[in-house]
């Protein structure tokens, strides 16, 4: 659970791998972390979403390729 503001929303897809709530608003931020909370299926959905997620986006090699890549951009 993260509020919706850039950074958390280009690592979460919302109800995929996570749940991202309006910033400031506090009673849905405590509503989704209930709602995983008492359920089972969809922690683990979360969870296992989540890891795949940040192995194919944020991998050291995609990483890598991401900044070689702005490098060679500024740099041509």
């Amino acid at each position: 659970v993260a509020s919706n503001v850039p950074g958390n929303c280009d690592t979460i897809e919302h109800n995929e791998s996570g749940l991202l709530y309006e910033l400031g608003d506090i009673r849905q931020a405590i509503f989704f972390i209930r709602k995983i909370m008492n359920n089972k299926k969809l922690k683990k959905k979360f969870s296992d979403n989540a890891y795949f997620r940040h192995n194919k986006l944020f991998s050291i090699q995609n990483m890598r390729l991401s900044y070689l890549n702005l490098y060679k951009k500024y740099l041509d």
